[in-house]
């Protein structure tokens, strides 16, 4: 093909048409521009269609991401749900002992909770710089607020953890229960006769108190993860299509 146009240019020049050659040099250039691009567009859309099959990709492990995170924070969310209503009955004085000696277990129910770590690695990924779904900034919004909302979890649950570290277990040891606690754990019977003193104790309920109060926090931001994680998770099965 090049050999073929060189041919007709030397004719051209032999022949001294310089118009011609020029007309001619004009649509030759012409001719590659207009193969450049379309060479151009060919590797556009090619890229365009290699993007669209991870950005849907994406969307359909993000999904199963968000389904598997739900799971877990639907257990931690009733289990804590459970404990505020438990602590919550014994600061107003509503728990009986006929109750609590069929259920001594429950007693360390009032400064329990349940701890979550949810992987989202594809989350993540999404919300930065290297995200593979494209021009979908109220899929982006929505992924921030479940970000954040878990961060504010996390935060609650790291204030817990470190209440129960630095006072309720010095208070279990002092008050020598850490041994029934430890039975408790590992799943043995209990008598709640071991348990009266604390019930009493004044120092005790001003702990189940502070848990209670994060317990609180706690649900009500679990509740809220849950609602904002099912919203994703529809929006991303409608997005699959």
């Amino acid at each position: 093909m090049i050999s073929f146009f060189r041919k007709i240019r030397q004719k051209l020049l032999s022949e001294n048409r310089v118009t011609r050659y020029l007309a001619y040099a004009v649509g030759e250039i012409l001719l590659v521009v207009i193969g450049i691009l379309i060479a151009l567009q060919v590797n556009t859309w090619n890229e365009n269609r290699k993007k669209l099959a991870v950005s849907r990709e994406t969307i359909v492990n993000l999904k199963a991401e968000l389904e598997e995170a739900n799971v877990e924070l639907e257990r931690a969310y009733h289990f804590n749900r459970e404990n505020r209503r438990l602590s919550q009955e014994f600061i107003d004085g509503e728990i009986s002992l006929d109750s609590l000696r069929l259920a001594p277990h429950k007693v360390f129910s009032y400064t329990g909770f349940a701890q979550i770590t949810l992987n989202l690695p594809i989350l993540e990924r999404e919300l930065s710089s290297d995200k593979s779904i494209q021009g979908k900034e109220e899929l982006i919004h929505q992924l921030r607020t479940v970000q954040n909302e878990y961060n504010s979890i996390v935060s609650i649950i790291s204030n817990m953890e470190r209440l129960w570290s630095n006072q309720v277990a010095p208070y279990y040891t002092k008050t020598n229960t850490m041994v029934v606690y430890n039975q408790f754990l590992n799943k043995k019977e209990i008598e709640l006769e071991f348990l009266l003193p604390i019930l009493e104790d004044q120092e005790y309920k001003n702990l189940v108190a502070a848990i209670n109060s994060f317990s609180f926090q706690l649900v009500d931001k679990m509740k809220s993860l849950n609602e904002n994680l099912s919203i994703t998770i529809s929006y991303l099965e409608s997005e699959k299509h």
